[in-house]
């Protein structure tokens, strides 16, 4: 990206020009970030009154429009911290041949001025089509529209450094990739299109090591869910479906928002189910009936076979203790129970989940 500062129809100073403390003129320079979709130009020099900052190069990826938002700081000296920004305009900009023309009256030779600008991409769904429900969504299918339109995401790269070039931690697993390095308060959004109004059973495919973490569910930024924490599991490679109860949904075109509650939760799918529970799977937990100590928790969890099951047994912390094997979690519990001895560092509290 170039910038080139012109005032009466004549350049001042232009890319490859060193800042001059003693001219008359404007200095810019420029920066680019892709990823987070924004360009920067910064101006400061010895002149007042009108300029115009021509700005070419702006990346395709920007799409036809930007916006373009005026800024500047004041300055007194250099023991005194620069207070935040005062806004001076924000407009809509017509992007031709990667250029476009800025206006910026600079009122005063001691305010450093920024040109701010970000693409316009219209939020859509990824792909073209909006996730139908009853159905899954695949969390790393997250609609286009970028940072803070799109999804939120706290870093500045993909960690996990898969499917997608964006901002969003995207990991191998599940059922082929999930949203991972997640943290509290990061969010993404769907374009979804429900079939018919009504309640639907909800079921969510996840991993995690940590204690205390899972999601909460909006539509049109409105809670459709509480927080939904999902049981401590061995690790973040093995991945769980979770029955995380119901949720009541109006017909036609919605925004579906998944917000992360806790921290270092992998989420590999959503699934929206028409009746009273989503099928069973072989690793199918529904949500706890009461609550209570570790071991009343594990008691009210029910999965059904009818066929002979490995389940590991978990401490808390996520760590495998041993394995039994069961036709049911309730016989898989009673077998837990007559390894675990009193005084021991289980002392009756683990977690039981189905393991290959």
């Amino acid at each position: 990206m170039a910038v080139q500062v012109v005032r009466r129809h004549e350049r001042l100073h232009g890319e490859g020009h060193a800042p001059n403390d003693k001219s008359d003129g404007v200095d810019g320079f420029a920066a680019l970030d892709k990823k987070k979709g924004f360009a920067s130009i910064v101006l400061g020099g010895n002149t007042k009154g009108e300029i115009s900052v021509n700005i070419s190069g702006i990346p395709e990826a920007f799409g036809k429009k930007v916006n373009v938002d005026v800024e500047y700081v004041v300055w007194e000296n250099k023991d005194k911290a620069v207070p935040s920004t005062t806004p001076v305009s924000s407009k809509e900009y017509d992007v031709n041949g990667g250029k476009i023309t800025v206006p910026v009256n600079i009122t005063n030779v001691k305010y450093g001025y920024r040109v701010y600008v970000t693409p316009i991409i219209p939020q859509e769904p990824y792909k073209g089509s909006a996730a139908a429900i009853p159905g899954k969504i695949e969390v790393e299918n997250y609609d286009v529209g970028g940072s803070g339109k799109a999804y939120l995401d706290k870093d500045d790269e993909n960690k996990g450094g898969e499917y997608r070039e964006d901002a969003v931690d995207i990991v191998k697993g599940g059922t082929g990739y999930a949203i991972g390095y997640t943290q509290e308060g990061e969010w993404l959004e769907y374009t979804v299109d429900v079939a018919a109004a009504g309640e639907y059973a909800l079921r969510a495919n996840y991993a995690t090591s940590s204690e205390n973490a899972g999601i909460k569910l909006y539509v049109d930024d409105v809670a459709v869910t509480d927080n939904i924490i999902f049981p401590q599991g061995a690790d973040w490679e093995t991945y769980t479906a979770f029955d995380a109860g119901k949720v009541n949904l109006s017909a036609g075109k919605h925004v579906l928002k998944l917000e992360i509650v806790g921290n270092y939760v992998n989420v590999d799918y959503l699934e929206f189910c028409s009746g009273e529970k989503c099928s069973a799977g072989d690793t199918t937990i529904t949500e706890p009936s009461g609550t209570g100590d570790s071991t009343t928790l594990v008691q009210n969890y029910r999965v059904d076979f009818g066929m002979a099951q490995t389940y590991g047994i978990f401490s808390l912390n996520g760590r495998l203790l041993g394995k039994v094997s069961a036709t049911s979690l309730a016989e898989a519990h009673v077998k837990a129970r007559n390894l675990v001895q009193r005084g021991s560092a289980l002392q009756s509290r683990y977690v039981i989940r189905a393991v290959k």
